[in-house]
């Protein structure tokens, strides 16, 4: 019996929580068969169809077919779930907030270094990842509700859990949404919540949630030259990962397939609440979420060291 596969070429579409599920997507093509042949069975199993004359062969083939559909099957839900889930983002109270809350952080010549996120739209305070910024240049002015912002000062707000202050005048903003200027940290945050953040004003990002939140140690001495040689391997598939990894003292871990330069976004779950700020693309699989209350804190303590009265 001979078969005949097609050219490869397969989809990928990644299963919240279970990695990537991959698929063949092109139509099965039929194979020659024995001339004469008494008995032909037609066999779907999604790579080619083939003729034989084995009821035997057959009865196996079916079988593949069957699991081959069930995968097709799994495939599909995880792309319905993956549109069910930014249905729900682009609900009217979830998206206004988050695209009124959302801005970009760009070069003179609009070039992307990173996302912010307004955290207190009166004192114009945003947050936005560290490394992006120290490894680019400061940020000249930030991109929000269509309007451009020069930014006053930048400053550094905490290394260890990677955040700069951008300091702007907002007063030229008009927000249509009353913001929940410093987030909500009453949400319960769990191993499998739903979660997403705008890559652009009209566009989600969606995973979920995949560990609960633990430090992130510095790494060892010892470690570094692997650490290195895997960054490189990364750099050599493509896969773009933050300057700043690890030393984290709690963040969330998630499955969000962000960017460096879209660090910075703001993390919502299903309800809307803001759970925390995008602050590393770690790994191949892993995105770190610095939890909203621990942003509150890190505000609340710049408040009253630089805009108190002396």
């Amino acid at each position: 019996m001979k078969v005949r596969p097609p050219v490869s070429h397969y989809s990928v579409i990644p299963l919240l929580g279970f990695g990537l599920l991959v698929f063949d997507l092109l139509p099965a093509q039929e194979a020659p068969t024995k001339k004469g042949a008494s008995l032909s069975e037609m066999i779907r199993n999604g790579t080619a169809t083939i003729k034989t004359d084995d009821p035997e062969e057959a009865k196996r083939l079916r079988e593949v077919a069957r699991m081959r559909g069930e995968l097709s099957a799994s495939a599909q839900s995880a792309a319905e779930m993956q549109l069910q889930l930014r249905r729900i983002f682009e609900q009217p109270d979830i998206r206004n907030r988050a695209i009124h809350r959302f801005a970009r952080a760009v070069t003179p010549k609009n070039e992307l270094i990173c996302h912010a996120s307004v955290i207190a739209p009166k004192q114009g305070i945003l947050v936005a990842p560290l490394d992006q910024i120290e490894a680019r240049e400061k940020p000249q002015k930030v991109m929000l509700l269509g309007e451009s912002v020069p930014v006053d000062t930048v400053e550094v707000l905490s290394r260890e859990d990677n955040l700069a202050i951008l300091r702007c005048d907002l007063s030229v903003i008009k927000f249509g949404v009353e913001l929940d200027t410093e987030g909500k940290s009453d949400a319960e945050v769990v191993v499998g919540t739903f979660v997403g953040a705008l890559a652009e004003p009209g566009r989600w990002i969606t995973g979920n949630v995949t560990t609960g939140a633990f430090r992130v140690p510095e790494p060892r001495p010892e470690d570094e030259a692997s650490l290195k040689a895997l960054k490189s391997h990364w750099q050599k598939i493509g896969l773009k990962v933050s300057e700043k990894r690890e030393g984290f003292p709690e963040v969330y871990s998630s499955d969000l397939q962000l960017s460096p330069e879209q660090c910075g976004s703001a993390v919502y779950d299903l309800q809307g609440n803001l759970i925390g700020i995008a602050v590393s693309r770690a790994d191949y699989h892993a995105s770190y979420v610095l939890p909203i209350a621990q942003v509150q804190q890190l505000v609340a303590r710049y408040k009253i060291k630089t805009l108190s009265p002396k």
